[in-house]
This record gives C-alpha cells, structure tokens and sequence, in this order.
C-alpha cells in the first residue's frame, strides 16, 4: 500500500476520527497499522513499537496536546493558531495505558483524564509528523 499523502495542517490534531475518514476519503484504503509494543521510557515519553518495524518516541506533551476526546477536541477548537499549551505536572503524568479492543488505547492521566481513545493510525500518523 503507497504511503497516505500529506494532510492540511487543519485536519491533523483536530481528531482521531476525522483524520482517519479523511485518509479513507484521499487513498481509497484504510491503515493497516498494527501496534507491536508501548514502552513508557522516560516521565516525558511513551516509545511505540509498529509491525512494520518503524518506532516512535511521541512525547506526554504531544499526546496529551492531541487527545482525541471530545472534550479536548472542542477545547482546541476555541485556540487561535499562535495558542500555546501549558500542562501541570499532574496532566503529562501517565497513571495507565490501556488497551481498547485492536484498535487503539487509552490513557489515564494523571489529572484522571481518561476518555480519549487513541486509535492505532492516529498515533502512527502523530509519530509519522515529528
């Protein structure tokens, strides 16, 4: 499968759903991405092993800056393009990850914000962008 195109800026971020439905939408084809292993390395990162043997390093800031819950989604909606995110300890600490079905995970934060569902092409795609 021919790797997906680039995407606007508008759409990565914004959330995991309509990432993906674009990605659909532009290649025809869904992600095939399947998620060998998570490693948490440091306080500040989480390492994600792929089958394709590709690995990336997103940080706690990325993740959470991205999370694709709802709530998070229509808080990045209100931010103008030069908004930059401030986090307390507590909201970068990782408690848990989880996962959801074969398809993504979930990650208990250390404020207890747990709802987004981080699917596995959204955060491919995430690591794909650093």
């Amino acid at each position: 499968m021919p790797p997906p195109p680039d995407l606007p800026e508008e759409i990565i971020g914004k959330t995991s759903l309509k990432y993906i439905e674009a990605l659909k939408r532009l290649t025809g084809q869904e992600l095939q991405i399947e998620l060998k292993r998570i490693s948490v390395v440091s306080d500040s990162s989480v390492l994600f092993e792929w089958e394709n043997s590709e690995s990336f390093d997103i940080s706690n800031t990325d993740l959470r800056k991205f999370c694709p819950c709802a709530e998070c989604e229509e808080e990045r909606g209100k931010q103008s393009s030069t908004y930059i995110s401030l986090y307390t300890k507590d909201q970068l600490s990782i408690k848990n990850i989880r996962a959801i079905g074969n398809y993504g995970i979930s990650i208990e934060w250390g404020d207890s914000h747990s709802t987004g569902i981080y699917q596995y092409e959204y955060l491919y795609q995430l690591g794909k962008k650093k």
